[in-house]
């Protein structure tokens, strides 16, 4: 096992809003939301609600179980040395915040005028922008709710009652409205956006008042222009991307890593940023896809036709990795010992003292999953659960996590890069001189 030298904890003010001017990215301070990810039940949960989002069908009939899952920094001294140090540490700098083991990430924008400062949940998966407005019913009590009546830039769409559904009995409904909205420094006026005040209770936890869709306009359901595309294309930008570094596996609401909006942040990545155009048209398709080229367990290749089943959607809002089921299969029988979990449909068990190297290409570098990645958690004596489960029998796209490498999405022309993260990034504590855009 590698060494790992834990770094001090940064001073509180290790994170100061810089100078800025248009010519610079902004970094985002990202929060991240821990701690409801306690069960198997809560990934089938999770893997039901991935189902949904995508539009495919409910994989069997779960029976669940109710195992705590070790901690994160017992499943380390598991992995192999190339991945050592802990997925945790105590750097107290305050970037990007992780929520939900890993399945949500939070940055602060500003909405109305005079500005109100929300946390919202970033999702690359969906492309509605929705913040809980005061009064709400089932909004968590520490989340700072929006006041429309407080800004004067507010105006109201519709009266109609709008429901945004998720997979797992999650929804949230209010009626469209118009505002004005700002991304660090980048503001755009009169943005569609839900006005959201009622809930069903596990939609929001911690400090979260909202949600920022990143996908693309033709999935969103209240808007025919998404926020962050339309503050690229009213603002002076340096580039059209945004960027992300993740942390993972905090055991309460935490730093979370970085959101660069508007490029890249040089200090955490080595090298060139690798990009692959998208694999379909972002203006029909709606989602971040690439194709998916080649797969390997343990160095051996895992078969992989062309076409729709190769399709990867990349997607910050989630921690596991699903796929068709003929891939997940054959993935899961080059892992000696593993097996399905007839509690957990979709989902397959392994010996825990097994080290699951996975590497995905798509069209260039094979990037590797983190062995950490691969291990849910205990699902019976000597066997863990595997992240990697089935969306469904037939056709469906894969669906990627972003914690092992830089990630750049970028919107002319539509692709997606990533980059090997660098020693400041892999080690968990990113610079203590990183600018950062605290909204006020």
């Amino acid at each position: 096992m590698s060494s790992y030298q834990i770094p001090p904890p940064a001073p509180p003010t290790s994170c100061t809003v810089p100078a800025l001017s248009s010519a610079d990215p902004i970094h985002f301070p990202l929060s991240r939301r821990t701690g409801q990810l306690s069960t198997p039940n809560s990934y089938l949960a999770l893997a039901e609600r991935t189902r949904a989002r995508y539009g495919v069908p409910s994989y069997g009939t779960p029976l669940g179980r109710h195992i705590v899952p070790r901690p994160d920094l017992e499943l380390v001294a598991e992995v192999s040395a190339e991945f050592g140090g802990p997925p945790y540490d105590p750097c107290s700098i305050d970037h990007l915040n992780d929520q939900g083991a890993d399945t949500a990430y939070l940055i602060d924008i500003t909405i109305g005028t005079p500005p109100q400062s929300v946390a919202v949940l970033l999702d690359t998966g969906s492309a509605d922008l929705w913040v809980a407005q005061s009064p709400c019913s089932a909004c968590p009590s520490s989340s700072t709710l929006y006041d429309s009546a407080a800004s004067w830039t507010f105006s109201q769409n519709s009266t109609n009652i709008t429901t945004i559904a998720y997979g797992d009995g999650d929804q949230v409904s209010g009626t469209v409205a118009r505002e004005t909205v700002q991304l660090g420094p980048y503001p755009v006026t009169s943005q569609d956006f839900l006005k959201v005040n009622n809930l069903t209770g596990g939609t929001l936890w911690g400090s979260a008042a909202g949600l920022l869709g990143l996908a693309f306009a033709p999935i969103a359901i209240t808007t025919r222009s998404t926020l962050w595309q339309a503050a690229m294309e009213h603002n002076v930008v340096p580039r059209p991307e945004m960027a992300f570094w993740l942390k993972r596996g905090a055991p309460n609401d935490s730093p979370g890593g970085s959101f660069t909006f508007g490029g890249t942040n040089s200090s955490l990545f080595i090298g060139e940023v690798e990009f692959q155009n998208l694999a379909l048209p972002p203006e029909t398709a709606g989602y971040w896809q690439l194709n998916v080229s080649a797969i390997t367990l343990h160095g051996t290749t895992v078969e992989i036709a062309s076409g729709a089943p190769s399709l990867s959607i990349i997607d910050v809002g989630t921690t596991l990795i699903g796929g068709p089921a003929e891939y997940v299969k054959a993935i899961w029988a080059a892992v000696p010992g593993s097996k399905p979990d007839i509690d957990m449909p979709g989902f397959y068990q392994f010996p825990c003292n097994t080290t699951v190297n996975i590497t995905v290409s798509f069209g260039g570098t094979a990037w590797p999953i983190n062995p950490i990645d691969i291990n849910i958690g205990p699902a019976s004596d000597g066997a863990c659960l595997g992240a990697i489960f089935v969306l469904t029998e037939t056709v469906s796209p894969f669906n990627v996590n972003w914690k092992n490498v830089y990630s750049v999405s970028r919107l002319t022309p539509p692709s997606i890069g990533f980059a090997e993260l660098s020693a400041v990034a892999s080690d968990q504590c990113p610079l203590r001189a990183l600018p950062c855009w605290h909204s006020h």
